[in-house]
């Protein structure tokens, strides 16, 4: 429909699923990828439980990355012993995770919940 550019504020209308946010922008309704979001305000976050929200544990230095694959862009290192905050865990594999104020994946592999 239309490229959104890079650091543009959008409206997120749905985010049941995951991997696609149906999203509002520039008056056009459409999808994008939810790798490619970063949610920073609360007032469109109206999906996402806010005293519910699990914790977890690392078990090791852990990449945060940009997507849940060892090939995606590293954004931070975690260290050992840290609590992060589980987004989103319906990948067995990679855990959605916040930490730091930073959302990315990590492998659930060295995360004791």
């Amino acid at each position: 429909i239309i490229t959104i550019p890079k650091g543009k504020t959008i409206e997120i209308v749905d985010k049941s699923n995951s991997n696609w946010y149906k999203v509002k922008y520039d008056g056009k309704i459409g999808y994008v990828s939810s790798e490619y979001v970063s949610i920073n305000g609360n007032s469109n976050n109206t999906n996402k439980p806010s005293t519910t929200s699990e914790v977890g544990v690392t078990t090791a230095n852990l990449n945060l990355r940009e997507g849940a694959s060892t090939s995606s862009k590293i954004i931070i290192t975690i260290p050992k012993g840290k609590t992060i905050e589980i987004v989103d865990k319906s990948n067995s594999s990679w855990y959605k995770v916040k930490y730091s104020g930073k959302i990315g994946y990590v492998s659930s592999k060295y995360v004791r919940l």
